[in-house]
């Protein structure tokens, strides 16, 4: 098939229509032909709305870059008419321009470098991100083939430099202690395939070689280990290649008969929500692409985790950032689970919402079909966006034969057995998330979990406990997770304390104004099963009336 359109890039920028007009110009802002510009050298890859708002509002707010967007495509849709739809590919997340419909002359091989004008000549967008990257595409494209500078100009380029590497040493020891190597020798495996599981970090293991010589890392992780009877003395130090500096550090005594237990497990995962803290907030190492991406990554997950209008738009462009500069599975599933705090704050439509976590869910499990993290982060989109119930426990059932230390696994699969109503595998799910995340920053929500899964069981006194508990452990400043007060205001109403019930309705309506229990008849309401939702709005009717 022939394009329909033909879109100049070299010289003055123009869409030409079968007939040779020019479409673009004269309907088109200046920000619109840019925008066109982007999606075409972008090729067949979406590109976020994140990175696109970088690109020509870098210089506005959240909000007014996001309306700014949409303004714009809504200029390009009206130029292509009804080829639009068939044009420019999106249902509210990344964008894709479709280009078996254009002939592009800056991939055409007959356009040689010597009879080539100027890229996007006299375009005037005064925007320094844009600029920097107009500036990049036409020394790019002058004097060569401008095919082969693709993948550099669009800034997909991300073999520019190495995450952050972590090396490990050998385990000192004393002469012959041999139990203490092994206990050491133990966690330090469980710690680093943890933090594989993140994908944030290059781990060197260099137990099995000499100590000597340089190295391909920045840090190295030292563990000391000394046998104390029935129990192992631990010292972990996490310190600079360059100069020794002790970044972090930590002691830790561990029983011999706990090595057979959980108790391991949620030690080693206490231990790795430290390390990931500690290193990826403390700007170690030059911002090469893949430490910015893993950083946007922890600012993301970090902002989604304070749940306002403000930080989840801030949360979600940070994500899609991350995924722009390094594909990663783990950062792709954490793009997909931003779609459920979207689904709970309202802010989109639910097919856009659905639309969007399905893109990132299915990209993540292109990028590595296997990847704990990964696979557990969408087993609750799966659950908790599109209720497919069936395929969020496809997702974790390879899991279950060796869990991995993570509290969200536990927390995906603790979920999906309170919307299933498997109580009592919801309740030992819920306890394993709480025990491994006790140092996470957002261990509320494994609070929550817990507070759910007594609630649904009727054990409506354990889960006003735990639900007081959660938002106690809330991050300092933002507001009171919803989903925890509406359970909390729901079991005080069954268990006859209307006071507190009444009470906690209003904390409701203070955090979410114009709040009925009626909105949980909406399908649409971020509640996925119909017992979840017959219990929250028949204890929620009770507050209410009981705080009118």
């Amino acid at each position: 098939m022939a394009p329909t359109y033909e879109l100049k890039l070299f010289g003055p920028i123009q869409v030409l229509d079968r007939e040779g007009r020019d479409i673009l110009t004269g309907t088109c802002g200046e920000k619109a032909k840019g925008l066109l510009a982007i999606l075409a050298i972008y090729g067949d890859r979406p590109c976020s709305r994140a990175m696109l708002q970088d690109k020509l509002w870098s210089d506005r707010g959240e909000q007014q870059a996001r309306n700014s967007l949409r303004q714009a495509l809504s200029q390009l849709r009206r130029m292509f008419g009804q080829d639009a739809k068939r044009i420019l590919l999106t249902d509210g997340g990344p964008v894709l321009l479709a280009r078996e419909h254009l002939k592009i002359d800056y991939f055409d091989p007959d356009v040689n470098a010597a009879s080539r004008r100027e890229f996007l000549e006299g375009i005037d967008i005064k925007d320094p991100q844009f600029n920097i990257w107009l500036s990049e595409m036409r020394v790019n494209s002058e004097g060569s083939d401008a095919r082969t500078t693709v993948s550099h100009a669009s800034g997909t380029d991300c073999e520019n430099g190495p995450r952050l590497s972590l090396g490990i040493l050998p385990v000192l020891t004393s002469v012959n202690d041999d139990t203490a190597k092994l206990v050491a020798n133990l966690v330090i495996d469980k710690i680093a395939t943890n933090l594989r599981y993140y994908e944030v970090f290059d781990i060197h293991d260099f137990r099995d070689v000499a100590a000597a010589g340089a190295r391909p890392a920045d840090l190295f992780l030292k563990v000391q280990a000394l046998s104390l009877g029935a129990a192992t003395s631990l010292s972990f130090k996490i310190f600079k290649v360059e100069n020794q500096f002790v970044i972090w550090s930590k002691q830790r005594q561990l029983e011999t008969a706990a090595l057979a237990t959980e108790l391991l497990s949620e030690m080693t995962a206490q231990l790795v929500d430290e390390i990931c803290n500690k290193l990826l907030h403390s700007g170690i190492g030059g911002m090469t692409a893949e430490r910015e991406a893993a950083r946007n990554l922890i600012e993301g997950v970090d902002r989604l985790m304070r749940r306002s209008e403000r930080s989840l738009a801030e949360a979600t462009h940070a994500l899609e950032k991350a995924c722009d500069l390094q594909p990663k599975a783990s950062y792709f599933a954490w793009s997909a689970y931003s779609s459920a705090h979207l689904l709970e704050a309202k802010v989109l439509d639910l097919n856009e919402i659905r639309a969007r976590a399905d893109y990132w869910a299915a990209r993540a499990i292109e990028a590595d079909p296997h990847n704990p993290l990964a696979r557990s982060l969408l087993s609750h989109v799966y659950s908790f966006v599109f209720r497919d119930f069936g395929r969020a426990a496809a997702l974790i059932a390879p899991l279950q034969s060796d869990p991995p230390d993570l509290a969200l696994y536990h927390y995906a699969k603790g979920t999906l057995a309170c919307y299933t109503g498997d109580y009592d595998t919801a309740k030992v799910a819920a306890a394993r998330a709480v025990r491994f995340g006790r140092d996470s920053p957002y261990q509320y929500l494994f609070g929550s979990l817990r507070q759910m899964a007594h609630s649904l069981s009727g054990s409506f006194e354990k889960a006003i406990q735990y639900g007081t508990m959660s938002l106690s452990q809330q991050i300092p400043g933002t507001q009171p997770f919803l989903p925890t007060l509406r359970y909390l205001a729901a079991n005080y109403a069954q268990s006859g304390d209307l006071v507190s019930a009444a009470a906690t309705y209003r904390r409701i309506e203070k955090r979410d104004p114009g709040f009925t229990w009626r909105r949980l008849e909406d399908p649409a309401a971020p509640v996925p099963a119909d017992h979840v939702r017959r219990f929250l709005i028949s204890g929620l009717r009770t507050a209410e009336k009981a705080a009118s």
